[in-house]
């Protein structure tokens, strides 16, 4: 009896070591295989946008979900702590990409000869942010960019001051200021006419002013729609953009924070409807950390408008954007 007591326990013992390793080798893959499924599942909820707006604001993440996808498929072919090494590959490409549009516009600007019949136009668009308190900053990065046009979003009746001050570079300005909620100001070097205000849908959410005779009588337009959670608001927003965009005559400019990606459904669907070729594709948003990740503040021109110089982000001046600037050949009589 003595021996059959002393061998049940380590036979028992046996068949628990046994077990354990398969135990473990299975915890090392289920991490990262969920992670792996989260980043699928995440690019298929995006492609439901094209039935559902509200799914659409999960295509603001596709770069994230694709740098998932690499990084966690990567991570499986490793032989241990394959959820650990997910994560660490996240965050470098995240890092990378965050990076990157400070890496393109860090270089010195290369701009175009202007094609004959054409003038250099330099265009910027700017969410200087309602919460900004670096006014300072801000309005120093304003002249810095020094451009022939510069639409601002979320700047507001109560930055009337600076805007007094702007107009020794920019004495021609057009804003909404005028209404309860609204924040959007086209600032230029030359004369503004036919301007107008967008209809009241959740909100005024452009304005537009048409450039001079100089300036090849470009129609720009500042936009700033509505954000996730009021998805259906802001896609009954970019229908009426869409639709009065076309009724412009050419040649058009768009520029403005569409709180929406390159690969989103609002963004494909604006560009398809209006013929506007879209010359924008760095993430300018969050700022915060230094490392943008959401391509949301876009240009959009004619195809008559040629770009000169690829897209640049400066300095974001206290804002949770930074601004976008590019150099345009613009047809002129």
């Amino acid at each position: 009896m003595t021996d059959d007591t002393a061998t049940a326990p380590q036979s028992t013992l046996r068949q628990n070591n046994t077990t354990k390793p398969k135990h473990r080798g299975l915890n090392r893959w289920s991490g990262a295989s969920l992670a792996l499924l989260l980043a699928v599942l995440g690019l298929a909820a995006g492609r439901l946008g094209l039935l559902w707006p509200d799914f659409d604001v999960f295509t603001q993440l596709t770069a994230q979900f694709i740098m998932a996808l690499a990084a966690f498929a990567l991570a499986l072919f490793v032989p241990r702590q394959k959820t650990l090494t997910g994560i660490v590959l996240l965050i470098l490409m995240a890092v990378a990409y965050g990076m990157w549009p400070h890496y393109v516009s860090a270089r010195p600007e290369v701009v175009a000869a202007t094609p004959p019949g054409t003038r250099a136009v330099k265009i910027a668009s700017f969410n200087t942010w309602r919460d900004n308190r670096s006014l300072a900053a801000l309005e120093a990065e304003i002249n810095r960019l020094d451009a022939d046009v510069l639409v601002l979003t979320e700047f507001s009746r109560h930055r009337k001051d600076m805007a007094e001050r702007l107009r020794a570079r920019y004495p021609y300005q057009f804003n909404c200021h005028s209404l309860l909620i609204c924040s959007l100001m086209i600032v230029s070097r030359t004369p503004l006419a036919d301007t107008a205000i967008s209809p009241d849908l959740g909100g005024n959410f452009y304005i537009r002013a048409r450039l001079g005779r100089d300036m090849g009588n470009v129609t720009v337009f500042a936009v700033h729609t509505l954000r996730f959670p009021h998805s259906r608001m802001q896609f009954v927003q970019a229908a009426a953009l869409r639709k009065d965009v076309a009724a412009t005559a050419a040649p058009v400019l768009v520029m403005g924070d569409f709180n929406a990606t390159p690969f989103s459904r609002l963004i494909s669907a604006f560009q398809q409807e209006t013929g506007l070729a879209r010359l924008t594709s760095l993430p300018s948003w969050p700022a915060g950390l230094g490392l943008p990740q959401i391509a949301i503040d876009h240009i959009f021109a004619s195809p008559s408008l040629k770009p000169l110089s690829a897209e640049r982000i400066g300095d974001n001046a206290g804002s949770d954007h930074y601004p976008v600037s590019m150099t345009l050949a613009v047809p002129v009589p």
